[in-house]
């Protein structure tokens, strides 16, 4: 007897912990999917200013398309890209990255996620991510909706985990 309810409850722990794992952080305040950390580096803020510059060339096909303000004596670096969730027929997802940088520290935002949807889609409406619009709305299947959501926030995920590594690494080389 005591088996199967142990099993059970090993199933519904690891589903619990399964749907939970894509559960994106959201701001208490503004109420909005919001990645966001701080992060401790051994470096002046324009040594990391130009190091979050460097990325951002790196791991956007044209970071000229996707830096909005630069702005190195404040230390702050907004840039705003388009990404694909999943497969070309789901559409796109755009966001907003801000950087700051201090002595010592940085701190990534990761915030305004709105899906646009696809070139020449009739019926479409974008709509934000934190949003559970109805199918009306969308012209989408709550299936697709979440590829989406879930897409997107693999994707920033594994941004957030390069930018880090990034920033950790000792890439600025003096010496060529």
């Amino acid at each position: 007897m005591k088996k199967p309810i142990l099993i059970c409850l090993l199933a519904l722990l690891a589903f619990a912990a399964k749907s939970q794992k894509n559960t994106p952080p959201i701001d208490s305040l503004t109420h909005k999917i919001t990645y966001e950390g701080v992060v401790k580096v051994d470096e002046k803020k324009d040594q990391l200013y130009d190091k979050g510059l460097n990325w951002l060339a790196i791991a956007f096909k044209s970071s000229n398309d996707v830096i909005q303000i630069k702005d190195k004596e404040n230390g702050k670096i907004v840039g705003k890209w388009v990404l694909q969730p999943a497969e070309d027929k789901i559409g796109l997802v755009s966001a907003t990255i801000t950087l700051l940088f201090k002595d010592g520290k940085y701190k990534y935002i990761i915030t305004d996620l709105y899906y646009q949807g696809t070139t020449g889609e009739l019926g479409m409406h974008p709509w934000a991510l934190e949003e559970d619009p109805g199918i009306w709305k969308c012209n989408m299947t709550k299936g697709g909706q979440k590829r989406v959501k879930e897409g997107t926030y693999s994707q920033i995920i594994a941004l957030v985990a390069d930018l880090k590594q990034y920033m950790a690494s000792n890439n600025q080389s003096t010496n060529f």
